[in-house]
């Protein structure tokens, strides 16, 4: 196996930032932007890499419920809008009739530092767990290359390595796999 991760990325619209730049954090991931790959081939992904993780931008179609499924954890961002907020809170709702709340944790980005947003009062309206926050650089240009790599020393590229280290220090991977096998037993019948 040559990746342990594999970052699935399932934009909104264009490519998928927070993905890219997560799996080029990650020393041995590798981010499959979703319209790039078959989704069919779940089986294929499942046996090429330890786990899935997804980056589920805010909305996502039927083809996607698959891999959402054998996930081990799915990353959902969103801004501290009020429209974003209610969209977010729709697809929180439609994730979390197939995916168990242990999986799905949300990202708040284009963070503003200057006034920030109350995250428990995001995590309250929402329901959900949070992870982290990235902030936004208006000087870090949106480009193929991942900013990890570019501007690693940048304040984003900071919080992505933070946030790498926060998946790794609670387990949270580790944790998703065992809902996962827990999951994949009870779809057999067994305890």
């Amino acid at each position: 196996m040559n990746h342990i991760i594999a970052i699935v990325g399932i934009p909104k619209s264009g490519k998928s930032t927070l993905g890219l730049n997560l799996a080029s954090g990650f020393e041995r991931a590798a981010f499959l932007d979703a319209p790039a790959f078959s989704l069919s081939t779940i089986e294929q992904l499942k046996n090429s890499y330890e786990k899935i993780v997804v980056d589920c931008g805010s909305e996502w179609g039927g083809d996607v419920r698959e891999v959402l499924e054998n996930a081990h954890l799915v990353l959902v961002t969103t801004e501290a809008q009020p429209k974003e907020l209610s969209d977010t809170r729709k697809l929180l709702d439609k994730l979390y009739t197939i995916l168990p709340r242990d999986l799905v944790y949300v990202i708040l980005n284009h963070y503003q530092t200057k006034s920030p947003p109350d995250p428990m009062a995001i995590k309250r309206q929402l329901g959900c767990n949070i992870l982290g926050a990235l902030i936004e650089d208006p000087m870090i240009p949106l480009t193929a290359a991942p900013f990890v790599v570019t501007q690693p020393k940048s304040a984003p590229s900071q919080y992505i390595f933070q946030l790498k280290k926060i998946i790794e220090t609670k387990k949270i991977l580790e944790k998703g796999e065992a809902i996962q096998v827990r999951r994949g037993r009870l779809k057999e019948g067994r305890p």
